[in-house]
Parts: structure tokens; C-alpha cells; sequence
């Protein structure tokens, strides 16, 4: 109750207060009105004259031809800013459209009612009607003191809003720019994925390819930018698969070489005996001759130095091997910084290269865009060889005999300091396949099948903890035969792959173009070259 009362008191003071403030501002505007307005009148007088001088010699319409004519004069004096002095002359045009709205009220107002010069009329009432108006004024203090409030207020109206406008242009312009950048405009706008990507580009720049290209529009099993190839998919794109057998109820060592340091003679279509007339439950058995060419690909060269490295290799180990030797416990907290800042400068250009890269005209063909053309390929060369002098970047060489199995090793070392996640990589996957699917396989409990090569012979060099000149395929071999177990293989593929092995020549490479789904764009051209056993084989994969 006694908190109710203090309240209701502590409202009354204010209420007697403002009251209070508003009586003393009434009587002090009476006591000097009559001053104020002795100054408004040459103050306004001096803005409005030109135009009732127009009124009186210009005819009907003189006082608009005057409004315009100021107009006219004020926006091109504005355009010349704009154009030789590169200023902002978005005030300037403005207020230009000001001076052509006064004309239109100066058109539909007689002279004699114009709100424009009422202010020389009510506050000088002059005998003469030139440029000396102002000096020949009639009204004198007393007659000031008689003019009511409101009367000088609306005499005041326009002339005020000419000088305060540049004041106007600013609050306004400083609403429009709250209302589009502040964070608590911009953060409630509504956005579909397309919008909202575009919005965090700039501060995320690998969000500037996925607004380049979509992935959300683009079919996830075909073209370079599809998903990571499945083990079935990777067989029979690669072709692979030499047979069926039954599957077997377990996986045997003895069948395929569980053990590590042994070699192993995988089973064959010829050495297994068993009925294949049953083929619901048949899984394919991988060529270990075909399996180890592929992996041999995906493995690349040997290290031999920095001139014999591939671009791309090339500009991700300038990326990621000073963040490697970053572990150094000898550099300083200033160069540890260093490193981290301009390893992520690289990251952010190469985005950028991509997408102009990638945006750029070419011919009839793709083969002007690629890293050969890279404008930063000797800078990051001669940065390269600086940093493979490094001990720690030795000691990481030294252990590894192939360039990608460097690059692993890099990764994983450069992600001990902080986090460097694929997506900061992702401009490769529009050159190269085989190397994004390598650095997506880095810190991967399990692997994607396009770059088993190099993960494997990675892996058996750091169980050893040496280089290994020699390939080995291994660990992925037997991993993917284990894999390959888990599908099931429908009868009608296990028919279209029996048909694939009786066709030869130009057929068999549409068909397997067709299985791997990379050329799309020809398929209805090709397939009409086609015989009916090979058009089952590709309807069978569709």
C-alpha cells in the first residue's frame, strides 16, 4: 500500500513538472516572438526572395519557373561532384527534387497564398517587389508581436524544411541503413538456403562456390561435383569385379589374407565350385591385378623434389606444411600467428581463384582452366622450398616415399594446432576427385573408396614408421572385398554384368561410361550405337 502511494506521488511531480516546463516555455516564446521572428524574416527573406521576385515578374508561374530553375542548377552541380570528384550526390539530387516539389506547390497555390513567400509577406509586408524587398519592409516589432503562434508557424514551415534539410536526409538515410545492416534487422530476415549462403559469403568465403553452383540443384550420382563413389559403384566403374560366388556365411583369413604381412591368392570365377544358378545371394570377387592398377593411380609419384610434384599438390603443401612445422617449440608466439594468418589467407584466395577461375570464358573445351594457369604458382614454389628445409618438415619427408602420403601426413600434423576442416578445401573437388577424396579420408575412421591408394600405403608407413618404396595395397584390398560382402546384388545386375563380359570394344566403354555416369550429356547419342544385350546392361545400372 505504501509503495502504491509513492508511486501515485512520484507521477504527480512529473505531471507538475512537465506542466511546470511547458507554462515557462509558452510565456518565454510570447516575451521574445517578436524578435524571433525579426530574425526569421531576413533569415527566411534571404532563401525565399528569388522566388517572390519571380511571383511578381514572371507572370502566373514565375515563382515555380524559379523553383525550378534552383533545382535544375542544384542537381547539376551535384552531378559534377558525383562524377569529377567522386563525392556522394545523393543529398544533392534530393534536395534538387525538393525544389521541384515547391514549384509544383508554387503551380497549384496563388501568389498571393503561397506558403513558400508567406514568410516575407507576414513578417515584412515590403512596398516594393524587387531584389530590395527585404529593405523596404513595413512590419515592425509591434506588428511582429501581434502575429499569432500558429500563423508564424505555418509562414515558417517551408523555409524550415529547405535549411534542415540536409539534417532530414541524414535521419532518414540513417533509418534505411539500420533497417538494412543492423544485426537486429538483418538476423530476423527470412531467408530460403539460396539467400542465406549469399548472406554469410563474405564472412565464410567457401560459401562463395556454393552459391556459384548449388548442390542442392545438381543430381548427387552424376557429373564431377556428385557424391563420394559407394564400393558398388567404385567396382563397376573401375571394373573390377572378375566374378560372382556364393557369399559366404564368414569371412575367412584364408580366403583373403586378413594378416597384414602375408600375401594372399584371393579366390577365383574358375577355382571357386559352386552353383551360380541360384543368384540371390551372390557377391562379386574383386581382380586383385585390376584392384592394384587402380590403387596405383590413386597412390600418384614418388617424392622426388618440388619440381616434380603436380600444381594442385603443389598449393596444398604451401597450405599445410608451415602449419605442420608450426608444432616447432622453437618459433615464436608472433611467427606461430604468422603462419596460422597466412596459411588462412591462402585458403580464403584460392576461393577466390576458383570462382573466377571457374567463371571465366573459355572455347569449345575446359582446358584453359585448370592450375597451370594459377598466377601464384611460383610464389608458392619458392615459399615451398623454404619450408622443406625445415627439421620438423624434414623429419615428416623422411618417413614417407610418396607426395600424397606427405600431404596426409602434413594434414594431419596441421590439424593439431587448430581445426582445418575439408570444407576449407572444397575448390579441389572441381579439378580433382581422387586428391579431395584423399583429404576427406584424413582423420576418417573409415574411407572413401576414390582414394584407398594412398590411405592405405599411408597407414602401413606409419604403422612402421618409415618410408615404404614398394606399394601396399593391402589393408585397402581387404577392406573393400569385406565391404563389398555387406550389398546385395540383384539378379538383374548380376545378368547385366554376365552380358558386359561378351561385349568388346567401342560398346563395352559406352556401357561402363554409362555405369559411371560421367558423361551424361551423351548418353542418348551413344546408347543409339548400342545392341539390345548392351542397352540391358545399361538400363540395368540406370
Amino acid at each position: 500500500m505504501t509503495q502504491n502511494n509513492r508511486r501515485s506521488q512520484d507521477e504527480l511531480e512529473t505531471l507538475v513538472m512537465i506542466a511546470g516546463m511547458s507554462m515557462f516555455a509558452y510565456t518565454l516564446w510570447l516575451t521574445i516572438k517578436k524578435f524571433v521572428l525579426m530574425i526569421a524574416k531576413w533569415v527566411y527573406g534571404v532563401i525565399t526572395l528569388p522566388v517572390y521576385y519571380g511571383e511578381n515578374h514572371f507572370g502566373m508561374y514565375g515563382g515555380a519557373e524559379v523553383c525550378v530553375s534552383i533545382g535544375i542548377i542544384i542537381a547539376a552541380i551535384s552531378y559534377y561532384r558525383h562524377t569529377q570528384q567522386k563525392k556522394n550526390a545523393l543529398l544533392g539530387f534530393t534536395f534538387a527534387g525538393l525544389w521541384f516539389f515547391l514549384a509544383f506547390a508554387e503551380v497549384i497555390a496563388p501568389a498571393e497564398q503561397s506558403l513558400l513567400t508567406k514568410n516575407i509577406r507576414d513578417f515584412c509586408g515590403p512596398t516594393s517587389n524587387g531584389l530590395d524587398a527585404l529593405f523596404s519592409c513595413q512590419k515592425t516589432l509591434v506588428d511582429l508581436d501581434q502575429i499569432g503562434s500558429i500563423k508564424a508557424f505555418v509562414a515558417s514551415f517551408l523555409p524550415n524544411i529547405i535549411i534542415i534539410w540536409p539534417a532530414i536526409f541524414s535521419a532518414g538515410a540513417g533509418v534505411a541503413r539500420v533497417a538494412k545492416k543492423h544485426p537486429d534487422n538483418t538476423m530476423t530476415k527470412k531467408h530460403d538456403m539460396e539467400s542465406f549462403i549469399r548472406e554469410q559469403t563474405p564472412l565464410y568465403p567457401h560459401l562463395s562456390l556454393v552459391d556459384l553452383v548449388n548442390p542442392n540443384l545438381l543430381p548427387i550420382n552424376k557429373g564431377q561435383l556428385r557424391i563420394m563413389d559407394g564400393t558398388k559403384r567404385f567396382c563397376f566403374e573401375n571394373d573390377l569385379i572378375s566374378g560372382f560366388m556364393l557369399r559366404p556365411n564368414t569371412i575367412s583369413p584364408d580366403d583373403y589374407g586378413k594378416k597384414f604381412n602375408e600375401r594372399f591368392v584371393p579366390p577365383t570365377i574358375d577355382t571357386l565350385d559352386v552353383n551360380l544358378t541360384d543368384k540371390s545371394n551372390l557377391v562379386p570377387i574383386i581382380d586383385p591385378d585390376r584392384f592394384n592398377s587402380v590403387m596405383i593411380k590413386q597412390l600418384g609419384e614418388p617424392w622426388s623434389g618440388i619440381d616434380n610434384i603436380e600444381p594442385l599438390e603443389l598449393i596444398l603443401l604451401t597450405i599445410i606444411l608451415p602449419r605442420a612445422c608450426a608444432e616447432d617449440t622453437e618459433l615464436t608466439d608472433e611467427e606461430f600467428k604468422e603462419i596460422k594468418n597466412k596459411s588462412q589467407e591462402r585458403l580464403d584466395y584460392m576461393f577466390n581463384w576458383v570462382y573466377r577461375d571457374l567463371t571465366k570464358k573459355t572455347g569449345d573445351n575446359d582446358e584453359d582452366r585448370g592450375f597451370l594457369d594459377f598466377d601464384k604458382l611460383e610464389e608458392y614454389k619458392a615459399d615451398l622450398a623454404t619450408w622443406i628445409e625445415r627439421p620438423l618438415a624434414k623429419k615428416i619427408i623422411s618417413k614417407h616415399a610418396y607426395t600424397r602420403t606427405i600431404i596426409i601426413a602434413c594434414l594431419e600434423k596441421a590439424r593439431q594446432i587448430g581445426v582445418l576442416p575439408p570444407c576449407h578445401l572444397k575448390w579441389m573437388k572441381f579439378y580433382d576427385r581422387t586428391l579431395w577424396a584423399m583429404v576427406q579420408n584424413v582423420g576418417r575412421p573409415s574411407w572413401y573408396c576414390e582414394n584407398l591408394g594412398a590411405s592405405s600405403h599411408f597407414l602401413m608407413e606409419k604403422t612402421l614408421d618409415s618410408l615404404l618404396n614398394e606399394p601396399s595395397f593391402n589393408i585397402a584390398y581387404d577392406g573393400l572385398v569385406e565391404q563389398v560382402r555387406y550389398f546385395k546384388f540383384t539378379e538383374e545386375e548380376v545378368e547385366a554384368w554376365e552380358k558386359l563380359k561378351n561385349v568388346t570394344g567401342t560398346d563395352k566403354d559406352i556401357i561402363l561410361e554409362r555405369l559411371s555416369d560421367k558423361q551424361n550429356e551423351r548418353y542418348e547419342y551413344d546408347l543409339s550405337l548400342q545392341n539390345d544385350d548392351s542397352k540391358t546392361v545399361v538400363d540395368a545400372f540406370a
